[in-house]
């Protein structure tokens, strides 16, 4: 019989199969899905003609960000700072290069820019709504942890450790988090590869 497992703040539960179900690619692709929407309704030029352009247009698109996928409505003059924090925090290439690039067309210019600010959200938004997954539902008790251990690993035990042996239950309950983090991560794999 499956572990039922109870939420922190609203006292729902769920089952084991129903917490890696929600770890899996159908609800992450949920996330996937509306950034990829919201970069796409966003009209980024290939390049800009001043460094004020590149500023405006970075804050042009926070708040078509916050407005898409949160459903916050912002002003841009109220947040140009927080977007420069934005751009700052998702951004890996370092402000002056991503000007530079955008002011004479470079390495794809703005649209690369804003690809890069997309995908950098994909990642972060995913790995908040994981670990969102894993404080509301996971149990502190060790005894509790052991069980959820030991139904992982009789039910998705090989997927765990193909070419390895299989931990001891005890050894799954200490470091649960992170197991149920790379099973989701291998079974996002496994369903984007299955839909190709």
């Amino acid at each position: 019989m499956s572990q039922s497992l109870v939420s922190r703040s609203t006292g729902a539960s769920l089952r084991v199969p129903e917490i890696v179900d929600r770890l899996s690619g159908s609800y992450i692709d949920l996330i996937r899905q509306r950034l990829m929407v919201a970069r796409e309704t966003y009209l980024a030029p290939p390049r800009v003609s001043s460094p004020e352009e590149f500023r405006g247009r970075i804050g042009d698109f926070f708040v078509h960000y916050e407005r898409s996928y949160h459903g916050v409505e912002k002003r841009l003059s109220a947040s140009q700072e927080e977007a420069f924090a934005f751009f700052r925090q998702h951004c890996r290439t370092e402000l002056m290069v991503a000007e530079r690039n955008s002011l004479l067309g470079r390495d794809g210019g703005f649209i690369h820019v804003i690809d890069q600010l997309v995908e950098s959200l994909i990642k972060s938004e995913t790995d908040a709504y994981v670990a969102r997954i894993l404080w509301e539902y996971l149990p502190h008790d060790h005894a509790d942890r052991l069980r959820i251990a030991q139904e992982l690993l009789s039910s998705h035990g090989r997927f765990l450790c193909p070419t390895d042996e299989l931990l001891p239950a005890y050894v799954v309950a200490s470091n649960l988090e992170d197991v149920l983090k790379d099973l989701s991560e291998k079974l996002r794999l496994v369903s984007r590869e299955l839909r190709w």
